[in-house]
């Protein structure tokens, strides 16, 4: 079944807005501990370095991205 855009967007936005009012559980710290910050495109913040190259991946590497 295909939706108009209008209204997917629409349901959407109700569903996002049902789901932002239910209360969520805080992780515990413990699963917080063993959060790991990805980067998989590499480093993106140089100009002189392109993203999704080797050069990008190591300058994460180097920068404690895991």
């Amino acid at each position: 079944m295909k939706l108009l855009p209008a209204l997917e967007t629409h349901l959407q936005q109700v569903l996002d807005n049902v789901y932002a009012r239910l209360p969520q559980p805080a992780p515990s710290i413990e699963r917080l501990r063993q959060c790991r910050i990805v980067s998989h495109r590499g480093h993106h913040a140089n100009p002189g370095i392109f993203e999704n190259t080797i050069m990008a991946f190591d300058q994460a590497k180097n920068e404690g991205v895991w």
